[in-house]
């Protein structure tokens, strides 16, 4: 059953693109991903998107997008998992320098790609070539008060309907781009934060920090801290992630990209030492007009283990044929992946 929200937002949506809108569109996305292991799977998506806007005056709009999330994966010839779900539904206003959104929308930053620190609301993985990421339902403010300092504040309401709170500023000089971010979440219920699934009991804040530079070499460096308030006795908990990272495009056929990534984590989670570092080495080369190969290696200095990723595709105006595979020590298993997405 669509919830009372989404049927109010799908039909000022449509009522909006035949009462004053200025331009309405729509695109979407379609996919088939076979996977295949001991028990070979494969999935069948889309996701359509609506969108529209007025313009009052050049600094004064108003825009909205909706989209919706189908997918099936089938084991063989049965249906094993369903999905469908509100992917995108959101309000936008804009008045000269400042900017409020409210609903289910995308909230990301920072500079790392692989191993990211600053993954708090979103779930994006630069191996699926989609692109998805999951949104959260949040009523956010950006105001720019400078082509060079933006400042960021959010509510965003949780699953549990608990209300967390924060912001974020960025600067950007000539010395590099900074970022500084703060999050408080008094929920009381267990869950899993951050891209490495961080078990979290009980209220805690955030604080990010990153930043990023662009010379002859790209570097940046993405950290942050949880700090988890005593529960059950316990003493209070800390966490703490640091990826630093450098790029370069070597001057090989259209430029081999190569980029690296050093990701570690330490910390107390209830009472016991949690500690983890990785390092991420990714290559990417563009053959001629259509064709792509990417190469990830994630080396684990704690457990010696090295974990492989290759990537080909071929891009075809709005079409792309994408071959993965993953080399893994034995208890993760290796498998085989071909996928096909349509854009239009």
């Amino acid at each position: 059953m669509k919830s009372p929200l989404f049927i109010f937002f799908l039909f000022f949506l449509i009522e909006s693109s035949t009462l004053f809108c200025q331009k309405f569109s729509m695109k979407g996305q379609f996919w088939i991903n076979t996977e295949f292991r001991n028990n070979d799977n494969y999935q069948i998506g889309y996701i359509p998107t609506l969108a529209t806007y007025y313009k009052f005056s050049q600094n004064n709009i108003i825009d909205l997008e909706w989209a919706y999330h189908f997918s099936r994966t089938y084991n063989s010839n049965s249906l094993k998992f369903q999905n469908e779900r509100t992917y995108r539904g959101w309000v936008r206003y804009i008045y000269k320098s400042i900017e409020f959104r409210l609903g289910l929308q995308k909230i990301v930053f920072g500079p790392a790609q692989i191993l990211r620190p600053l993954a708090w609301f979103d779930n994006i993985d630069i191996k699926n070539p989609t692109g998805h990421t999951r949104g959260v339902e949040a009523f956010r403010i950006k105001y720019f008060s400078s082509n060079d300092l933006s400042i960021w504040a959010w509510i965003i309401k949780e699953e549990s309907n608990n209300m967390t709170y924060g912001g974020r500023s960025e600067l950007s000089t000539s010395l590099g781009e900074w970022g500084l971010t703060i999050h408080r979440d008094t929920s009381i219920e267990s869950k899993l934060v951050s891209q490495f699934s961080i078990p979290i009991s009980g209220s805690h804040s955030r604080l990010g920090l990153d930043y990023r530079y662009d010379g002859l070499l790209g570097f940046w460096f993405e950290g942050s801290n949880y700090y988890i308030e005593k529960q059950n006795n316990y003493n209070n908990d800390n966490y703490s992630l640091m990826t630093i990272g450098l790029d370069y495009t070597i001057p090989v056929g259209t430029g081999l990209h190569v980029l690296m990534e050093n990701y570690r984590s330490t910390g107390w989670l209830n009472s016991s030492n949690t500690n983890q570092n990785i390092l991420a080495i990714m290559a990417n080369l563009s053959i001629g007009m259509f064709h792509q190969i990417m190469v990830i290696s994630n080396f684990d200095w704690d457990d010696k283990n090295i974990y492989n990723y290759l990537q080909w595709s071929s891009i075809y105006d709005r079409f792309s044929i994408n071959c993965m595979a993953s080399i893994n020590p034995s208890e993760v298993g290796n498998s085989l992946q071909l996928m096909f997405i349509y854009n239009h």
